[in-house]
């Protein structure tokens, strides 16, 4: 019994360990708040210095540590103001394509953190495959 439970409990281990770590998980989930939607509420960070803080999933911070969060709270005091423009298993092309959307915001700093997912995309071919499918490349 406790040989079938150890079996098991390795099982688990190794599929999700595998499924975490093999390069081709993607998440897609739109980055909060959007650039898109910042512009289209106007909202304004009056008397704020603007800054965009572009990238995937790192910066985006849902599937890892939200720096941007960070940030603006340990700036909250003095006049800045973040946008999150962090967009899950994004790569760098399709960062290039929201750029006009940043530009619009009229930032006075932009940090830029991309290309970690072009890297796991050229992992294996499979992972290629799934990056060139889910993330729309040309």
């Amino acid at each position: 019994m406790i040989k079938t439970y150890t079996v098991l409990i390795r099982m688990f281990i190794s599929i999700t360990f595998f499924g975490t770590f093999s390069g081709c998980y993607l998440s897609t989930s739109s980055p909060q708040p959007d650039p898109q939607d910042f512009l289209q509420s106007g909202l304004q960070f009056e008397e704020k210095v603007v800054v965009v803080c572009i990238g995937d999933s790192l910066t985006m911070g849902n599937v890892s540590y939200n720096y941007v969060n960070e940030l603006a709270q340990r700036f909250s005091q003095d006049d800045y103001g973040f946008v999150n423009a962090g967009f899950n298993s994004e790569l760098t092309h399709n960062t290039l394509q929201r750029l006009d959307d940043i530009i619009r915001i009229n930032p006075q700093f932009v940090t830029i953190l991309i290309g970690t997912n072009d890297v796991l995309a050229t992992l294996c071919e499979k992972c290629s495959e799934k990056y060139m499918k889910n993330m729309k490349l040309p």
